[in-house]
């Protein structure tokens, strides 16, 4: 059967902006709905996928205590989800992916630490804007340091 567009133009090959996910299916048609789609996606896609995926468990990772259990949970909750998600892509256990995907669990997890840093910077700057800080503020927060070497 011959795909056409609005125009009449043949949409049936797959070398259009959809060729990087093989087998994406036809929304007008219903063929690929139900998760066929994501049988056949590309390992740089996987690999993408798992990144973000990993990014909200390095947010929560770098707010708690280092080898704490909820450490251990931001960092290995991930792991059966992103096993899912390889088997759900068709890439199976092949050897050659595991560095590119250890890789890209690991840049995850850094990039959720890197964005959790970030606000808290970002939080601690633009709170003292908001709070309107003086010298007191400032004094009791340091145990009247500045007076000390004022006086000197």
């Amino acid at each position: 059967m011959v795909m056409a567009d609005q125009f009449g133009r043949d949409v049936t090959d797959t070398a259009g902006p959809r060729a990087w996910i093989k087998g994406a299916g036809d929304v007008a048609t219903g063929e690929g709905i139900g998760g066929e789609w994501l049988m056949h996606l590309s390992v740089p896609v996987t690999a993408a996928l798992v990144v973000g995926l990993n990014v909200p468990f390095g947010y929560w990772r770098a707010r708690v205590h280092r080898f704490s259990k909820a450490c251990f949970l931001a960092v290995h909750l991930p792991v059966p989800l992103v096993v899912a998600l390889r088997m759900a892509a068709g890439l199976g256990w092949r050897l050659s992916t595991f560095p590119i995907f250890v890789g890209a669990f690991c840049l995850g997890q850094w990039l959720g630490g890197l964005v959790h840093h970030a606000a808290k910077v970002r939080g601690r700057t633009e709170g003292s804007h908001k709070r309107g800080r003086n010298d007191s503020s400032m004094e009791e927060e340091h145990g009247g340091e500045e007076d000390s070497h004022a006086r000197g």
